[in-house]
């Protein structure tokens, strides 16, 4: 009888350890792209995301109407459905239409999709590893105000990774990260800034408010979450 219940015990123990996995494995996935930028279609079908109930996958119907959307054009639904197809959400896995739906929407200038397309590139991950291509969607992603982006992109101008070693473009990129309140960019800014004299640094930093500001202008609010 001990035997049986300590044998229930691990079991138990087991399967709680699984749903701890499972839930971290999906945190990543959490508000992949913040509720301002998502097309209604995207917004209504959320069930999938994790929220003060736990996890909810879609059910068939939440599929197909993003499928349609994506199908339709929309960035929004291109993104997420990449997601699900990555991680097998409501649909087979299938890092091929995960790739595939995540270049469309980065294509048509969806800063979180263009950001996690950069991220792809500097890891290797689907697509032959290219610190310029992963550069330039970082580029891209960092201008329409995606925060990760900003920071990232400076680190590889600080490293010469993908663009030519520069550390005033580190310092401005990092600057605006930092202003966005992402985590690591003031490190990374204040690294920048030993390179530089008191003349760049001031050029730097006074470029870094300008374009700032202009990224504030054309970006949508909370682009990066």
């Amino acid at each position: 009888m001990g035997s049986m219940k300590y044998k229930i015990l691990i079991i138990a123990g087991l399967i709680l350890l699984a749903g701890t996995v499972f839930a971290q494995k999906q945190v990543k996935y959490h508000n992949p792209a913040p509720k301002e930028t998502l097309s209604p279609i995207v917004r209504d079908h959320l069930r999938w995301v994790m929220d003060e109930k736990g996890w909810h996958l879609p059910n068939i119907a939440d599929v197909r109407a993003i499928e349609a959307a994506a199908r339709q054009g929309d960035p929004p639904a291109q993104f997420r459905l990449s997601l699900m197809y990555e991680s097998g959400y409501g649909v087979e896995q299938n890092d091929a239409r995960a790739l595939r739906w995540l270049r469309k929407a980065a294509e048509q200038g969806f800063s979180p999709a263009q950001y996690d397309l950069g991220s792809r590139y500097v890891r290797g991950d689907g697509v032959d590893q290219d610190l310029v291509e992963a550069s330039a969607w970082y580029q891209k992603a960092a201008e329409q105000g995606f925060a990760s982006a900003q920071k990232n992109l400076g680190a590889m101008y600080a490293r010469g990774h993908g663009v030519p070693q520069d550390f005033n473009e580190a310092y401005v990129w990092s600057s605006i990260a930092t202003r966005s309140g992402v985590e690591g960019a003031i490190r990374n800014r204040n690294l920048a800034a030993t390179k530089l004299s008191q003349d760049e640094l001031q050029i730097a930093e006074k470029r870094a408010t300008t374009l700032y500001a202009e990224i504030q202008q054309r970006a949508p609010e909370g682009t990066d979450g």
